[in-house]
């Protein structure tokens, strides 16, 4: 790509365009005068008169990738604002420090958008400059004075674009990856001692009024606890280090992080443990040798593809036995809709000394906000798979009856979008539902897309009620050899109830599950007046897109004011106890956000107490 000045040079090379002439043809070409006004192309005695105020290191600049023609596009206002208003406390990437200019800079130094993240910006915007060749030093971490910038459009909307939460893709600019690791030293003692008090002053257990009431006359069967924990694997972190620009270096050490994920775990002294974005070296490595060391027992799955990173589910071996396990791969080859490297892990334990066993559920669904048709694809066939798993028998009015089954992971979707809709109500009527709007995140409205009645081709043979068909034609079989001799009243109400289902539904336009699946969180703080519960914080936002859902007996499930309100629940042989309190964005901020010194991911762990009735 050559500059369009009258040099002709390639655009690495070219010295004559000043940041501030960002959008007007470079000083070699004589740049032209857009407007009468302060103009991008304005070359005024007072820009003149700041510029030479500083170093000649800063008096002109590489660019950092192609101009569409060096000159301001058309589709931008006529007079830009040179400088804001107040300030803008931006971030520095990890390790950077302040630049030290003197008070009458009009320009800092601003890290280069490299060719990984220029695409993100718009073409005419990627003339930055890249501080690092300026002899900045990378012993602290202070943020940025940009109160008197005076530059282009692409970094007014840079700044602008991260504390709107709205950054560049994953994988872009790789500040973490880039890190000295060894030279970051571990936080401070002090430091850590205090946010690990102010955190358990926070996280108090909540108790249901089953809970309550176990406390005071407890009943029989099994009490156990089980965690959802997804502990932000190292590769993904050292990816997305614009995700982290507001941590301190030292929390991110891998050394560091680690054993601070081992602390959290420990603590909890959950019988369960289900963990999304386990590195699979890491698993190997460390958490499987140190969690057997506290009497864990696991299993791992690692994302299909060339991915780093998967789920694992470890149980205490005193408490349980595995009686079967299983793993998902979600991509489906040949089935555009199915083509993610995502996956999910269930367990069947059965209690020592115990009949009853309960279904354990962990995955971890696809990030894009912009695909909730594959998210919602992934979903159904994960509720068909448990349909299998945990199916126990044919009741007498024909309906399926499971163990009980608990669904841990990150959805990647928001309390009471239409993906949660479908799991926590069983039904979802999915046609012309937008995709970006089926996971309820931000950023989702990029995407427009409207879905069709085909979801999941028919090939798969897994049925709108989320079922395998032939799955249902064995059960609907075995039920009438069982009941021929015996009961012939019974075999005729199963012929006339396999008549009513079949032909099995595809591309109905409508799905459904039978699972009885509800959240174990509320959602919402009652002590602090129903602000929302916060399971995931970065430099994009905060929101809620990890749960627990246990299954229930029986409930009503109605939308009210655009939220799941289930009524007239029953709970069976699974009864919630409590519930670890999570915190609010605010709380998260006060803390540092995440990762910090004692919560090392940029999840929090949540954690849910169970009662686990004996079968009679």
């Amino acid at each position: 790509m050559r500059c369009r000045c009258s040099y002709n040079v390639h655009l690495s090379t070219c010295r004559n365009i000043s940041f501030e002439s960002m959008f007007s043809r470079c000083e070699g070409g004589g740049g032209r005068k857009r407007d009468s006004g302060r103009g991008i192309g304005d070359r005024t005695e007072s820009v003149r008169r700041r510029r030479s105020q500083q170093t000649a290191a800063m008096d002109t600049f590489h660019l950092a990738g192609p101009l569409y023609n060096c000159h301001r596009p058309s589709g931008y206002q006529k007079t830009y604002p040179w400088a804001f208003s107040t300030p803008l406390n931006v971030a520095p990437p990890l390790g950077w420090s302040r630049f030290s200019a003197s008070a009458s800079a009009s320009v800092i130094p601003v890290r280069a958008m490299s060719a990984r993240i220029t695409p993100w910006m718009h073409q005419a915007d990627r003339s930055l400059v890249d501080s690092r060749q300026y002899g900045l030093s990378t012993t602290n971490h202070n943020k940025y004075d940009v109160s008197r910038l005076s530059f282009g459009t692409g970094v007014h909307r840079y700044f602008s674009q991260n504390r709107r939460g709205v950054g560049p893709p994953r994988g872009e600019p790789n500040w973490t990856r880039d890190q000295n690791w060894s030279s970051v030293p571990h936080p401070n003692e002090d430091t850590i001692s205090s946010m690990r008090k102010t955190v358990d002053s926070i996280r108090q257990w909540d108790y249901s009024q089953q809970g309550l009431s176990q406390k005071k006359n407890p009943q029989p069967g099994l009490e156990f606890s089980v965690v959802s924990y997804n502990i932000l694997a190292q590769c993904l972190l050292e990816d997305n280090g614009y995700l982290y620009t507001h941590c301190q270096p030292e929390v991110l050490r891998w050394d560091y992080r680690k054993q601070t994920l081992l602390g959290e775990l420990h603590r909890s002294d959950a019988d369960i443990l289900c963990l999304q974005e386990v590195q699979y070296e890491h698993y190997e490595d460390f958490f499987k040798p140190k969690l057997s060391e506290l009497g864990y027992r696991g299993r791992y799955k690692k994302r299909t593809g060339n991915k780093r990173d998967g789920c694992a589910i470890f149980y205490k071996s005193k408490v349980f036995t595995l009686e079967k396990w299983m793993s998902i791969e979600y991509c489906k080859a040949g089935i555009d809709i199915l083509d993610r490297d995502n996956i999910a892990l269930i367990f069947m334990l059965q209690p020592r000394g115990g009949r009853e066993t309960v279904c354990i559920v962990n995955t971890h669904l696809l990030f894009n906000p912009n695909r909730g048709d594959i998210k919602l694809a992934q979903m159904s066939i994960l509720m068909a798979e448990i349909d299998k798993f945990a199916f126990r028998h044919l009741s007498n009015a024909n309906d399926a009856v499971y163990h009980p089954v608990v669904v841990c992971g990150d959805m990647n979707s928001e309390p009471h979008c239409h993906l949660y809709t479908f799991v926590s109500t069983g039904t979802l009527d999915y046609e012309g539902l937008v995709a970006g709007d089926i996971s309820g995140q931000a950023g989702g409205h990029n995407s427009r897309r409207r879905l069709s009645k085909e979801l999941v081709p028919s090939s798969l043979g897994i049925s709108d009620n989320c079922q395998y068909v032939e799955t249902i034609r064995k059960r609907v079989g075995g039920a009438k050899d069982e009941r021929r001799d015996s009961d012939s009243e019974s075999l005729a109400q199963t012929n006339r109830d396999s008549e009513r289902n079949w032909p099995f539904k595809f591309s109905s336009g409508r799905l459904s599950h039978r699972l009885n699946l509800i959240s174990a969180y509320s959602h919402k703080l009652n002590r602090l007046g129903g602000k929302s519960e916060v399971t995931t914080h970065h430099s994009r936002g905060s929101c809620t897109v990890d749960y627990i859902f246990y299954s229930v007996q029986n409930k009503d499930s109605i939308m009210h004011d655009d939220k799941v309100v289930h009524r007239n629940v029953s709970e069976g042989p699974l009864q919630l106890l409590a519930t670890y309190g999570l915190l609010s964005s605010g709380e998260l901020k006060r803390l540092g956000g995440l990762p910090n010194s004692v919560l090392p991911s940029d999840h929090v762990p949540l954690m849910a107490k169970f009662l686990l009735k004996r079968n009679s």
